[in-house]
């Protein structure tokens, strides 16, 4: 899979369960599915749970990080 605005492809979906999640720490964002209404979504892990970018709690069993900014370069 590859984004319209990169060059690099993102790779695979990964199960929920890889994600390297800490308690705590911020994960994300990321493109997830399912997502609310069984669609994708982006979100991200708070540290304690997965919500979509309008704060509304998500249970994905599938993620793929997206690219930050700091990765275009």
């Amino acid at each position: 899979m590859q984004l319209a605005n990169t060059r690099k492809p993102l790779g695979p979906l990964l199960p929920i369960s890889e994600a390297p999640l800490k308690a705590g720490e911020v994960f994300g964002p990321c493109l997830l599915t399912p997502g609310r209404n069984r669609l994708w979504t982006i979100g991200e892990w708070d540290g304690t749970n997965w919500h979509d970018l309008d704060n509304g709690p998500v249970d994905p069993t599938h993620y793929l990080p997206l690219p930050s900014d700091d990765e275009d370069e």
